[in-house]
């Protein structure tokens, strides 16, 4: 899960440890991502670590891309290389489409690429896997933007897996129905067994009068679907914190008994796939 500086607290309400966790890091703060890495392994949870470039805007990814920070980089790749004894997930500017128009896609993938390509070849990728996140919205048609001014061919080749961050909508439909719309997308584009990661996920009692379900309910179907297809879905953090809500909903999982209940009964499950 996602819990930002109150993580104990969040832990000790759900009585039971988490298995992953999600973190946003600042650029250039290697020695506090590698103290979250050394953390995470000591607590026995897999760290998902994400960060942007400096002014985390398309000027950044074009001055990634273009080599100006490659010193900056290969101080990641030492970092990593030093804390990865255990998997660890990177991931470069999460939700890109969020901070720029579709036009400015391809300087994103072009640093997306370029920071893959470094760390690759410094060695920094045999136990980190770097997945870029984007918004599971940008596969609705209902939105206007397109998943393929980002997804490029070249970060397509490299990802290791797409992550997305799904949270529960008005239409109500779960991961039994969105997700298969990605990796049909993915298939289409000639990438036919690429895996997704959920890097953010929530639900919300708000919803109900609208789509018909309680919290619970919700989580339970869509946590339902992703044990049933291991092949699919690779993994998957709760974002239990209220940063960033938007009005007329409310994530963490204080929000009901039950929603709290359901997540803390699926991290008892013990479907793992090595």
């Amino acid at each position: 899960m996602s819990c930002l500086s109150v993580c104990a607290q969040k832990e000790a309400a759900l009585g039971t440890t988490y298995g992953v966790h999600r973190q946003f890091m600042s650029w250039g703060n290697w020695n506090g991502m590698a103290k979250a890495i050394q953390a995470d392994n000591k607590a026995g949870r897999l760290p998902w670590l994400s960060f942007k470039p400096p002014g985390s805007s398309a000027a950044g990814w074009q001055a990634i891309a273009n080599g100006k920070y490659d010193s900056e980089l290969r101080g990641l790749a030492t970092m990593l290389k030093a804390n990865s004894s255990k998997p660890v997930l990177v991931t470069f500017h999460h939700e890109p489409s969020n901070d720029a128009a579709d036009s400015a896609g391809k300087y994103w993938a072009a640093g997306y690429c370029h920071i893959h390509d470094l760390l690759k070849a410094a060695g920094a990728l045999k136990n980190v896997a770097d997945p870029p996140i984007l918004g599971d919205w940008l596969f609705n048609a209902r939105n206007p933007q397109d998943p393929a001014a980002w997804l490029t061919s070249g970060v397509m080749r490299r990802m290791p897996f797409l992550g997305v961050d799904m949270y529960e909508m008005q239409a109500g439909e779960t991961y039994a129905q969105r997700i298969p719309k990605i990796i049909s997308w993915m298939a289409a584009r000639g990438f036919p067994n690429e895996m997704v990661g959920i890097g953010e996920t929530g639900s919300t009692e708000k919803l109900k009068s609208q789509t018909g379900m309680t919290a619970a309910q919700w989580l339970n179907a869509s946590f339902s679907w992703a044990v049933a297809n291991p092949d699919k879905v690779g993994v998957i953090a709760y974002y239990n914190t209220e940063a960033n809500s938007k009005s007329g909903v409310y994530w963490p999982l204080d929000e009901s008994a039950s929603k709290m209940a359901a997540f803390r009964t699926w991290l008892s499950n013990p479907k793992v796939v090595n």
